[in-house]
């Protein structure tokens, strides 16, 4: 009901098309089990896919939504950011706020970072991350003993790889080390910070 109370305000289907969009919908965001059951009734995940199936109702070109993910489970989560994802690549703008950096670092190209009302930060989310790589990660191993090393150019890791090789040593993983988001966040975010 709800969903179609929605729909008859921003869409201008047929009562069956709305059916079908709603039940499309409600399948989309895993709640086709519970399409009759009163919104009361609903955990905060449940209500949180609600209310993206209400964005997407009217398929539209922009959405905005604050705080998709707060209070879902890790399952929840995950479809949570396939759906956002998939809306991405069926060609609509996602707009999100959130203090879950983690999402924003998965989910965003582009980003804007807000301290004490003032911007911070606006571009691209890699390209904030590549700006603050701190080396490289090696991981090598030999006759079950690992060795990790951390170097600060690319040609201190080439030379590194070269020395495992030759020592016989198996390559594990290759990595380049750069901070997360929230660390990012924290060095944007407290530079020029009196305390």
């Amino acid at each position: 009901e709800f969903l179609r109370f929605y729909g008859q305000l921003s869409t201008s289907l047929t009562r069956s098309e709305l059916k079908l969009r709603v039940e499309a919908l409600l399948k989309r965001v895993g709640l086709s089990h519970a399409g009759d059951r009163p919104l009361r009734t609903f955990s905060k995940g449940m209500l949180q896919r609600v209310g993206l199936a209400q964005a997407l109702i009217h398929e539209p070109k922009l959405v905005i939504l604050d705080e998709p993910m707060a209070g879902m489970d890790p399952d929840g989560r995950l479809e949570m950011a396939e759906i956002i994802k998939d809306t991405a690549k069926r060609g609509a703008a996602i707009f999100f706020s959130s203090h879950l950096l983690h999402d924003a670092e998965v989910l965003c190209d582009n980003l804007v970072i807000i301290r004490a009302g003032k911007l911070a930060y606006q571009g691209a989310t890699q390209g904030l991350l590549d700006g603050l790589k701190s080396g490289y990660r090696l991981i090598a191993s030999r006759e079950g003993k690992t060795q990790e090393q951390v170097f600060a150019t690319m040609s201190d890791l080439q030379n590194g790889i070269d020395s495992a090789r030759k020592s016989s040593m198996n390559i594990i993983e290759v990595a380049s080390e750069r901070p997360s988001l929230e660390v990012a966040f924290a060095k944007i975010t407290s530079a020029g910070s009196t305390s």
